[in-house]
């Protein structure tokens, strides 16, 4: 895609970006929305390195497309969290996420990672994430049952770098 832009650091005017991407993809809820907002803010207060949260994000003519949200795991030598991935529905299936992934994953292996992990849900709804995840070379490590709530594990993926 010739027209997509990577941005690596963030701004105020990205949180209203960010919910409205969120919202409109339909499968987060408003705390989990609230939660990633959060991460931003803390990021714009305190910067990438001092609150340990780095973004990736994806812009097609200046709009917000994608948007991803990584950072070293405390307490490891190169392991890091994909904590957010999320393409604007408009964009799916265009190869933002997948331009986003390999962005995240070529600036861990920069920071010494050796290990990208991320989390998803088991819901029917997250489907498309878990296939994207696998086709983007994940492997499956674990599943925890009832994590979130009864009937919604927590799948856990590793992509090594």
């Amino acid at each position: 895609m010739s027209n997509l832009h990577l941005r690596t650091t963030v701004s105020g005017a990205d949180a209203v970006a960010v919910r409205k991407l969120l919202t409109t993809a339909g499968v987060f809820t408003a705390e989990e929305t609230d939660v990633a907002l959060d991460l931003l803010q803390e990021t714009l207060v305190r910067g990438a390195d001092a609150s340990g949260y780095h973004f990736c994000l994806a812009e097609i003519n200046g709009q917000l497309a994608g948007y991803a949200c990584y950072g070293q795991v405390l307490l490891t030598q190169g392991s890091f969290d994909l904590y957010w991935l999320a393409v604007d529905p408009a964009h799916q299936r265009a190869g933002v996420a997948r331009f986003l992934v390999t962005e995240v994953a070529r600036l861990t292996r920069q920071a010494g990672g050796r290990a990208l992990y991320a989390e998803t849900s088991s819901l029917p709804e997250y489907a498309p994430a878990r296939a994207f995840y696998k086709r983007n070379g994940f492997t499956f490590l674990a599943s925890f049952p009832d994590f979130y709530w009864i009937g919604n594990d927590k799948l856990t993926l590793k992509l090594p770098l």
